[in-house]
C-alpha cells in the first residue's frame, strides 16, 4: 500500500486579514456589502464572521474518504468550536445549527441536526432531521417528516404537528397541514386559518398567500388586502412586489410588472420576468435582454444584457455576447464584458478566463494575476496558486510572486506550510516560498492537526510542521491523524496509533472504517 499523492485542487474561498469589502467609491451607500473574515490560514472554507464567529472547513482524510469538517473560528482566527461537524451555519441570535451523518446503505447520507451556543455546548441535541436558523427566538425543526418550534434552551414549545413551517417573521410563521397552510402566533395558537394552498412568510406586513392557483396578499389579521387574482407574485421587497396576472408556466411575454401595498401598478406589466427589489434595483427580463431598473421603472443599465446575476460584493456579474464583466447597482460596467468566464467574486478579487487562460482581477478591474495561466485557485491569506505548463507556483494578492513556477505538485496551505514537489521528493514551503522543510520525501500527505504523515526509503512516518520526526518512520505506510489517532500499515495489516506512536489497535485488519461516536466498523480476513 502506498500513500496517495495525487494533487487535488478544491474550491478555496480566500481567507484574508479582516476585510471591510465595499464596492470603489462611484457608488452609493446602499450599494455597500461588507463582509468580515478573520485573518487565518490553513481551511479549505472560511465564512464572514457573523455575531462574531465564522464557520470554517477543512477537509479530513478518514480511511477510505475525504470529509468536509465544519467548526468556528472567533475574529483572531482561534478555534473556538472545534472541526468535528458535517454541517454548519452560521450563527443567528446567539446559536448555530450543526449536523452530523452517517451512511444509509452506502447511497445516501443521513443527516442529524441540532443547535450549539458560542461556547460549542449543545443546546439541542442532534435529532433533527432538518432545521432553520433561530428567528424570532424560535426555530424550526423537524423530525419524522413533522415540523415544530424549539426554543432557545431546546424545548419543544410547538409541537411537531406540522407537514411543513417557515420560520418566525414579524411574529407569526406560516404552517402546513395536510396540504393547506395557515399561520400561527409564538405559542402556537392559529391565527390565521389553515385553508390556504401555499402561504410565505410575512414580510413588510403583508404575506404571500395562494389559493385555488391565484396569488395575493393578506395582513395578520388574515384580511385580504390585495386580491387573490394573480398567476404569480413575490413577496414585498422595498414597498414593491413583482407580479403576473399569468401563471408563471407557461409564461407568456410582457406579464410582469410591479404593484405597491395598495395593489395599484406602479410599474406597468411589460417585462417577461421579474425580480425582487434589492437596495434599490431590480433585475428584469424582456426578450431575451435583462437590465436593472430603479423604483420609478426607470432603465439603470445602459446596456441590454444575456444574463445579470445576484449582487455579490456590491457588483453583479453580467453577460454579454458570451462575455462576462462585473457592474454596480449604479448601472455602471465595472469591469467590461471581456472576459470568457469570470468566477464569483471573492474578498474583492475574481479569477477571470481569456482564451482558456486565468488570472485574477481586483473590483476596480485593476489585473492582480495576469491572465496568462492555466490554472489559478485562492489559498489562504490572500495567497494565489498559479501554475501553468504543469509547474506550479504562488503569487500574494497584491501580484508580487511567492514562488515562482517550479513545483511539480503543490498543494494548499495548513498551518502556514504548503506541500510541494519537484524531481520526485516532497517537501513544505512557508508563505514567503522558503523550504523550511526540505524537499526529500518519497511521499508526502498535506498537515492535519499540525502533523503530516511521509514517506523516505520505503518506510512511513510522521512529523510535525517543524520538520521534526514525532513518529519514527517504520511503517508500510500511515495516514492523517484524526481526532488523534492515525492508521498505519504494517505487513499489509492495519492498526492504529495515537500521537506518541503508541498502537491503540494492533495489525490484524484488512480494513478500518470510520469512527461515528467512538466506534469505527473493521474488517478481518474471512470476517
Amino acid at each position: 500500500m502506498s500513500l496517495h499523492l495525487t494533487l487535488s485542487k478544491p474550491s478555496i474561498v480566500l481567507a484574508l486579514t479582516t476585510v471591510f469589502c465595499a464596492v470603489p467609491t462611484w457608488a452609493d451607500d446602499s450599494s455597500i456589502e461588507i463582509c468580515q473574515k478573520p485573518p487565518v490560514a490553513g481551511y479549505d472554507s472560511v465564512d464572514c464572521l457573523s455575531e462574531g464567529l465564522a464557520v470554517v472547513i477543512r477537509s479530513t482524510f478518514e480511511r477510505p474518504y475525504f470529509y468536509h469538517k465544519h467548526g468556528y473560528i472567533d475574529t483572531s482566527g482561534q478555534i473556538v468550536v472545534p472541526l468535528q461537524y458535517d454541517k454548519a451555519r452560521s450563527f443567528q441570535e446567539g446559536l448555530a445549527a450543526v449536523a452530523t451523518s452517517r451512511p444509509l446503505a452506502n447511497v445516501a447520507t443521513v443527516y442529524k441536526w441540532g443547535f450549539i451556543n458560542k461556547n460549542g455546548v449543545l443546546i439541542a441535541s442532534l435529532q433533527y432531521e432538518n432545521v432553520e436558523s433561530f428567528s424570532e427566538g424560535l426555530a424550526m425543526v423537524e423530525k419524522n417528516s413533522n415540523s415544530g418550534f424549539i426554543n432557545k434552551t431546546g424545548e419543544e414549545v410547538v409541537s411537531l404537528q406540522y407537514s411543513q413551517a417557515s420560520s418566525f417573521s414579524e411574529g407569526v410563521a406560516s404552517v402546513q397541514k395536510g396540504d393547506k397552510w395557515g399561520f400561527i402566533n409564538r405559542t402556537g395558537e392559529i391565527v390565521i386559518p389553515i385553508q390556504y394552498d401555499y402561504a410565505n412568510s410575512f414580510s413588510e406586513g403583508l404575506a404571500l398567500v395562494e389559493k385555488a392557483g391565484k396569488y395575493g396578499f393578506i395582513n395578520k389579521q388574515g384580511d385580504e388586502i390585495i386580491p387573490l387574482k394573480y398567476g404569480y407574485a413575490t413577496s414585498f421587497s422595498e414597498g414593491l412586489a413583482s407580479v403576473s396576472m399569468i401563471e408563471y408556466y407557461p409564461s407568456s411575454e410582457d406579464n410582469y410588472g410591479f404593484i405597491d401595498k395598495k395593489g395599484d401598478f406602479v410599474i406597468p406589466e411589460k417585462y417577461d420576468h421579474a425580480y425582487s427589489f434589492d437596495n434599490g434595483v431590480a433585475r428584469v427580463v424582456k426578450g431575451d435582454k435583462w437590465s436593472l431598473i430603479d423604483p420609478s421603472g426607470n432603465r439603470v443599465t445602459s446596456t441590454k444584457y444575456s444574463a445579470i446575476e445576484n449582487f455579490n460584493e456590491g457588483l453583479a456579474r453580467v453577460e454579454k455576447d458570451d462575455r462576462f464583466g462585473l457592474i454596480n447597482r449604479s448601472g455602471y460596467e465595472v469591469i467590461p464584458t471581456e472576459y470568457d468566464y469570470m468566477e464569483s467574486f471573492d474578498q474583492g478579487l475574481v479569477i477571470v478566463t481569456r482564451e482558456e487562460k486565468e488570472g485574477v482581477i481586483d473590483n476596480t478591474g485593476k489585473v492582480i494575476v495576469p491572465v496568462q495561466f492555466d490554472h489559478i485557485s485562492y489559498t489562504a491569506d490572500g495567497i494565489i496558486h498559479v501554475s501553468q505548463a504543469d509547474k506550479h507556483g504562488f503569487i500574494d494578492r497584491s501580484g508580487t510572486v511567492i514562488s515562482p513556477l517550479q513545483y511539480d505538485e503543490a498543494s494548499v496551505f495548513i498551518d502556514g506550510l504548503a506541500r510541494v514537489k519537484k524531481d520526485g521528493k516532497y517537501g513544505f514551503i512557508d508563505r514567503t516560498g522558503n523550504a523550511v522543510i526540505p524537499l526529500q520525501y518519497e511521499g508526502a500527505l498535506d498537515f492535519n492537526e499540525g502533523l503530516a504523515a511521509v514517506t523516505k526509503n520505503g518506510k512511513s512516518g510522521v512529523i510535525d510542521t517543524t520538520g521534526a520526526i514525532i513518529i519514527p518512520l517504520q511503517y508500510d505506510d500511515a495516514w492523517h491523524f484524526n481526532k488523534d489517532v492515525a492508521q498505519v500499515v504494517k505487513e499489509n495489516k492495519i492498526g492504529l496509533i495515537n500521537t506518541l506512536g503508541q498502537v491503540i489497535v494492533p495489525f490484524e485488519y484488512d480494513n478500518i472504517d470510520t469512527f461515528k461516536e467512538g466506534l469505527a466498523p473493521a474488517q478481518k480476513e474471512g470476517l
